[in-house]
């Protein structure tokens, strides 16, 4: 202890001797403590935050959903539980499809669980699953998890993605400070001389730039946890959230920072000291970046300023290249980040279906068939005609929206549209006659009048109800988010209905080789529709989606009977999470004779705003932010330090008549030419990076097709940055000019040391 006491007070002695020197790193290390701290405090507030919006939604932590009169007294009659000292769980409510609970009627059955939520849901399971389904093996009873359980037992996967996220945190902050102490390592390689000669290795070198650095942190750690602190607050509670701070949280960026500071600061320190104390000496005039020009400007003529900064960049480039590259980095993973967030945006507004509908395909046997043919339950059903009467007839329901998916490909079938007509990536292949493109990436879909509520939600173009009346096909233009066919409402487009095949066709083909084969091999009718409407923003993944009237779908593709096996209901207005489960009771006693149907999404809504509550967008845009922050403090430094390298060659120039003013124009001219290129970098860099995330988010994260993703550079996002770097250039130079008019006096511009010009 005694050791670390004195090591502080020789790093306080460092640090307040030479203020200057370090006010930037500073700077530094309170946005890395800021950034540290945002990252840890959202990651332990996520958890909390989203218990106590599900609190606000539900009562329950999980619901027994259709069960029958049975399962119901095993439950709510269980004599274990009717005794304090062992019960561990409440039947909070039970909501039944018929109130006289007749035999084979069913239920909801809503359950808290005491103490351990966790211990207390897996104590039950043990203890009733099976005797559930004893009740009722193949019934279609299942237990719903609501947002209290399931974050609850979330704490891995939120464990984890808060650890991913912290870790990408701490790394990017090693590179910041990395490369800050670098360039103080690089800009003060005699003052390294003079302390290695003295006696100082690498040991003490690093342990005093170390302590520096951990009383730099020390004393920013109260400024920087409060701003993070206050920022965390406005931004959940102007979202409506709940924010409260961790002491945890505090002392985990802490320590995450002293890691950073204790990782950064190896490599620059092992660099110089593996330099002999003269060659640190003798990089006092003339460092690794700048060296002065062998020849004379005023020999070659050359105009000054311009033309003789021009040539200056040239020489000093290794260095404005690491500058310009640096900080361009950090302002592009601004504006990535800032397109996850909003990407991730897209992704939670995505409007839910309030409530689906499922028809389990596998045929119970044996006890499971017999009960539910006791129980009046069909099994193996699909939404029929008389389900659609009796869901339709509920009272609340918005739309209807029933799923059948035919590919072209797996029916030997492709799409024929005019070239004009291609504008996007599409695996196409011409006609001979080349004025049609063919391609087989479709999916079919039937429709019927009912369609109309759930097309509706989209943006199109023509008129759905004229298109539906007439039996037109409607078809989506987008792929992977992106327009891909110049179709217009009344153009045509062709089907083609497989008729025979001729010659053999290899399994293992796939994409356009596949149609080529088929193209040759079969015979195909080609059936012409007209384009009733034209939808814009359907989540279409890779395929085109072609709606086609169910009485003409039948035929076109080989079907006697559509079998839909999924239905998706959307509710008229927003409603709380007990009148959900009042309209999922309504539903499931209109599909009570439905024995494999399964309802899910019912609370999709609650379970959103339990998400929303982590409030991961706000985080992600600011320490975006904090992100952008640490462009301006490298590159001031940066040019404040090496510019001070350079106090010989500007004091040169004004002893041979150059006033101060050509000083500050040659800086300027750094600036403009530094500050353009990486302006024209970032925005290639942000445009093309921004780009590939949206394209990699539709190709991999398209939740199964249900979800196109449309962000992109934004031109606010691209500007904002763009004005940081410029001005941090010239910010750069004035600072970089002053420090040098108020470190070189007259006296030091006579006294010019002749080996300056080598």
């Amino acid at each position: 202890m005694s050791n670390f006491r004195r090591d502080i007070r020789l790093a306080r002695k460092n640090v307040f001797y030479d203020f200057r020197a370090f006010v930037w790193f500073f700077f530094a290390m309170f946005i890395i403590e800021s950034f540290l701290s945002c990252a840890t405090l959202s990651a332990l507030n996520g958890k909390n935050a989203a218990y106590k919006s599900a609190e606000k939604n539900f009562d329950y932590h999980i619901a027994v959903k259709n069960a029958n009169l049975a399962q119901y007294d095993l439950l709510a009659n269980d004599l274990a539980a009717k005794y304090e000292s062992v019960k561990y769980y409440d039947v909070v409510r039970c909501a039944a499809q018929d109130e006289n609970m007749p035999s084979g009627s069913r239920c909801d059955i809503y359950i808290r669980f005491r103490g351990d939520v966790l211990s207390s849901y897996s104590r039950f399971t043990r203890s009733f699953h099976d005797s559930l389904r004893q009740y009722d093996p193949k019934g279609n009873w299942y237990i719903y998890k609501s947002p209290l359980l399931t974050v609850l037992s979330g704490g891995a996967g939120d464990a984890v993605g808060g650890v991913l996220f912290i870790a990408a945190a701490s790394v990017l902050c090693v590179f910041f400070l990395r490369t800050m102490y670098g360039i103080r390592t690089t800009g003060f390689k005699f003052s390294y001389g003079v302390f290695m000669t003295c006696g100082g290795g690498f040991g003490k070198i690093y342990s005093s730039s170390f302590y520096e650095m951990t009383l730099i942190a020390l004393i920013t750690f109260i400024p920087s946890s409060v701003v993070s602190c206050t920022a965390l607050k406005i931004i959940y509670s102007a979202a409506g959230f709940a924010f409260s701070a961790s002491g945890w949280g505090f002392i985990i960026s802490l320590g995450l920072t002293l890691i950073v500071s204790c990782v950064s600061l190896y490599t620059p320190c092992k660099k110089v000291s593996r330099r002999t104390p003269v060659q640190n000496l003798t990089a006092e005039d003339n460092s690794d970046y700048a060296k002065s020009p062998r020849r004379s400007f005023e020999f070659w003529r050359v105009k000054i300023p311009l033309k003789y900064e021009l040539a200056s960049l040239f020489r000093f480039r290794k260095y404005y290249i690491v500058l310009v590259a640096v900080c361009t980095l950090f302002a592009s993973v601004y504006a990535l980040s800032r397109c996850v967030s909003e990407l991730y945006l897209e992704k939670i507004a995505l409007p839910e279906d309030d409530c689906v509908i499922c028809f389990d395909t596998s045929e119970p046997d044996g006890e499971g068939k017999n009960e539910a043919e006791e129980n009046g339950q069909t099994v193996d059903r699909y939404y029929d005609l008389e389900a659609d009467r009796s869901v339709g007839s509920i009272e609340g329901i918005k739309y209807i929206h029933k799923v059948y998916e035919t590919r072209a490909g797996d029916i030997l079938s492709h799409v024929a549209v005019d070239t004009d007509a291609v504008s996007g990536a599409v695996d196409t292949i011409k006609t001979p006659d080349g004025r049609e493109e063919v391609f087989n990436d479709a999916v079919y879909l039937p429709y019927s009048d009912a369609e109309i509520a759930y097309l509706s939600g989209y943006s199109y173009d023509g008129d759905l109800n004229s298109a539906i009346n007439n039996g037109e096909i409607l078809i989506c233009d987008t792929l992977y988010g992106k327009r891909s066919f110049e179709i217009l409402p009344g153009d045509t487009i062709k089907i083609a209905v497989f008729d025979t095949q001729r010659r053999y066709i290899d399994p293992s083909l796939t994409g356009t080789d596949l149609l080529k084969r088929q193209l040759k091999a079969c015979d195909f009718t080609y059936m012409e529709y007209k384009v009733g409407a034209v939808i814009h923003d359907m989540p279409c993944g890779g395929e085109m989606k072609i709606f086609i009237p169910e009485d003409e779908y039948r035929p076109l593709c080989g079907l006697d009977e559509i079998e839909y096996r999924r239905v998706e209901i959307g509710y008229l207005d927003e409603i709380d999470s007990d009148q959900a489960d009042r309209l999922e009771a309504r539903i499931s006693g209109a599909l009570a004779g439905y024995g494999n149907a399964k309802i899910s999404g019912v609370h999709s809504s609650a379970e959103l705003e339990s998400e929303l509550s982590r409030n991961i967008y706000a985080l992600l845009r600011i320490t975006s932010v904090i992100l952008l922050l640490a462009v301006p403090v490298m590159w001031i430094f940066s040019q404040m330090t090496f510019c001070y390298k350079r106090g010989k060659e500007f004091s040169v120039l004004e002893y041979i008549g150059l006033g101060k003013k050509t000083v500050f124009k040659l800086l300027t001219v750094d600036s403009l030419v530094t500050g353009a290129i990486g302006a024209a970098l970032y925005t290639i860099i942000s445009l093309a990076g921004c780009s590939a995330l949206r394209y990699l988010a539709n190709r991999f994260l398209t939740a199964g097709g249900r979800i196109t993703y449309y962000s992109a550079a934004k031109p606010a996002m691209i500007f904002c940055g763009v004005c940081v770097l410029m001005i941090s250039a010239f910010a750069g130079s004035a600072a970089a000019y002053h420090n040098y008019k108020r470190n070189i006096g007259p006296k030091d511009r006579l006294n010019v040391n002749v080996e300056f010009g080598e």
